[in-house]
């Protein structure tokens, strides 16, 4: 489990060694923070033949099964690659929890990334939820709840789990990049969603220099605006990157925690949250003299602009484009290389 969900697995352990344990869990926050990890450590507890307040014990029948993977009580859904949960696959572990447990202790439910169910599932899974069966426990998890049908909220308690501050993850960060010759600052980590995970694969994919050729393409395009198609070469550049390394990738590390397989492309509402970031950083340098993420100290071009911009206008920036990154879905990418470019165009002009 990773060290800083512990807290959050303390509290459900609580809530599920409690009088009215909740039969259906939703396990929510963002990606690559081991909400799998918890809901396989409630399934098991929950199977325990001698839980406590302490966990389960570790020692049971039903315990060496689940630690093995070999519970016939504990049913599993994922996402099947570059796919969706079909309603084949909620239908055949519904069907099976009807049936007596083969251990007699209960039955468990994991649904991975719950989202990424079909309409069809969903409405599946709903009626299991509301016509529960002996003693069961549904965990799902999601990375974005907006896309799960309100019925099943309704029907789950809540439990987020909570991105963790940067200097409560810097050393588990560094030490997972042993080898690895990462610059890493707070920049990285907020632009990784605030995902350790994340930010350990985006260097081990080789990212970190990429990242810092980009710096540089934002410090061009302030002082030379002409060079905003050089940004938008470098994004296409990245995504093709990512995309390429993405295929090569192995069926052994899907296995692993931190390499596993994940489908990600760079965009301009990427690229617009990251110079967001940055605005904040100079916003924060030019109110209190601090660089917090140490992300424009390498540029010398970009600091001697920012040092002569009004205040007003990076805070107007940063508004402008906290709205593109909210909207960049439902834009097209010509759209949003317009947006861009009409941003650096007026912060340039110091509007």
């Amino acid at each position: 489990m990773f060290p800083w969900v512990k807290d959050s697995w303390f509290r459900l352990r609580e809530i599920y060694m409690g009088p009215r344990p909740p039969q259906a869990l939703l396990l929510h926050g963002g990606d690559g923070l081991g909400k799998k990890e918890i809901a396989l450590e409630l399934g098991r507890l929950f199977l325990c033949e001698d839980a406590s307040v302490s966990g389960y014990c570790g020692k049971c029948h039903s315990c060496n099964l689940t630690l093995s993977g070999n519970h016939p009580d504990l049913y599993s859904v994922a996402v099947p690659p570059r796919s969706r949960i079909g309603i084949d696959a909620v239908r055949e572990v519904t069907a099976a929890i009807v049936s007596t447990p083969k251990l007699g202790w209960g039955k468990a439910v994991i649904i991975e990334n719950a989202e990424m169910m079909t309409l069809e599932a969903a409405n599946a899974l709903l009626k299991a939820l509301e016509e529960p069966q002996g003693r069961t426990l549904f965990v799902l998890t999601s990375d974005h709840t907006e896309m799960l049908l309100p019925t099943i909220i309704s029907r789950c308690v809540p439990f987020r789990i909570p991105n963790p501050e940067f200097a409560a993850v810097r050393s588990w960060i560094y030490e997972n990049l042993s080898g690895t010759n990462a610059d890493l600052t707070e920049a990285v980590y907020q632009i990784n969603h605030r995902s350790p995970v994340e930010t350990v694969r985006f260097f081990r994919d080789g990212y970190g220099e990429l990242f810092g050729n980009m710096t540089l393409a934002v410090a061009q395009i302030m002082r030379e605006p002409d060079r905003l198609m050089q940004l938008l070469d470098l994004i296409t550049e990245i995504s093709v990157k990512i995309q390429t390394a993405e295929a090569e990738r192995t069926a052994a590390q899907e296995n692993d925690k931190v390499t596993k397989k994940k489908t990600y492309r760079l965009c301009v509402g990427d690229v617009a949250d990251w110079i967001v970031h940055m605005l904040m950083d100079v916003l924060r340098f030019r109110t209190t003299g601090s660089l917090k993420w140490n992300l424009v100290i390498r540029s010398p071009q970009m600091m001697d602009f920012f040092e002569h911009i009004s205040v007003g206008c990076l805070d107007r920036g940063i508004l402008r484009l906290q709205d593109m990154v909210r909207r960049e879905r439902s834009m097209v990418n010509t759209q949003a290389y317009l947006e861009l470019a009409d941003f650096f165009n007026m912060l340039i002009r110091g509007e």
